[in-house]
């Protein structure tokens, strides 16, 4: 079942989230959907949800939820006839409302995605060595120092038994044209039956990023379009691996917003406590320093010398 949460313009672009289940839609409409919303509406973008499953689970060809994001498309045809561009995100990411619109520059022909090895702002390697260190020392000391985090893009493709590609997305975010790409799509979907293996254990990563790649033209965004929290706090704010038993939220908060400040979306995904930090109540009311802040923004500066200023002793 898809639900309408705002209709698109007569430009017909959308953003559209999986939230199969109770739980998923609480925490989607408990926490982000109404930070989703002021973004939607600054641009006039439809705002879409899944909330039951779009296949029968008696198919044989019904998979984990998350493979579904692969009929959308064609749901959409027969849902809504208006929506033309559709940006796929999971349910567990946040939005700066002041992004650019992220459909400004997509090309209707090809199918955009977001590398998590390629063009990031760090080491990919170091922060991955961040995060299992850490996981390790604050976390579980049964947290492996050496695991499948590490493995290449290679590696995933000979583990699967699959020709090597050459980058590799998160597979949370992807944006296509119903009209170009929403049969093929659907094509890839049941080339897969329910006993598909893979190393996420039935998930749909490895073979999204196997099929899109080989069968679609690509646009690589930028970073910013999917930054991975679990990435930037391992980059920026490893102090908070040790917050975890202190219920500090509103340091994790600050650090969370000035993240978000940083990026246009922002990803909390898997399934450590990273990925909880979305769970934060009030994260969204920006504070009075902040008001304060984006008003002095659009202040002109003058870079006119004031003389020595110096701190009160």
């Amino acid at each position: 079942m898809i639900k309408t949460i705002l209709q698109p313009s007569n430009d017909g672009n959308a953003i559209i989230t999986i939230v199969n289940g109770e739980t998923y839609e609480k925490k989607w409409n408990d926490y982000p959907r109404e930070n989703w919303k002021e973004y939607c509406n600054k641009y006039n973008l439809g705002l879409f949800v899944v909330t039951e499953d779009l296949i029968s689970k008696d198919d044989p060809h019904w998979k984990k939820a998350t493979w579904q994001k692969l009929i959308l498309g064609d749901s959409m045809v027969k849902y809504n006839s208006e929506v033309g561009n559709l940006c796929y995100i999971d349910s567990d990411f946040l939005i700066n409302p002041k992004a650019p619109n992220v459909f400004d520059n997509f090309q209707e022909d090809k199918i955009s995605l977001v590398s998590q090895f390629k063009n990031l702002p760090f080491d990919e390697h170091l922060i991955k060595r961040r995060i299992s260190f850490f996981r390790n020392k604050y976390y579980d000391n049964k947290y492996p120092l050496d695991s499948a985090i590490f493995m290449s893009i290679g590696a995933l493709s000979d583990y699967h038994n699959k020709p090597r590609l050459d980058d590799y997305a998160c597979a949370g975010f992807f944006m296509f044209n119903v009209r170009n790409h929403s049969k093929k799509l659907k094509g890839l979907f049941f080339k897969y039956k329910s006993d598909i293996e893979s190393i996420t254990g039935g998930g749909d990563e490895f073979h999204f990023n196997f099929e899109i790649q080989n069968n679609f033209p690509i646009q690589w965004l930028d970073y910013k379009y999917q930054a991975l929290w679990v990435y930037e706090m391992a980059a920026y704010y490893p102090f908070l691996y040790q917050t975890i038993n202190q219920n500090n939220t509103d340091l994790i908060k600050s650090c969370v917003l000035t993240s978000l400040e940083n990026n246009f979306f922002l990803h909390f995904a898997g399934s450590w406590y990273e990925s909880e930090m979305l769970m934060i109540e009030g994260l969204f009311k920006e504070s009075n320093v902040m008001k304060e802040f984006n008003h002095y923004l659009n202040q002109s500066v003058t870079g006119e010398p004031k003389g020595v200023i110096k701190p009160k002793e």
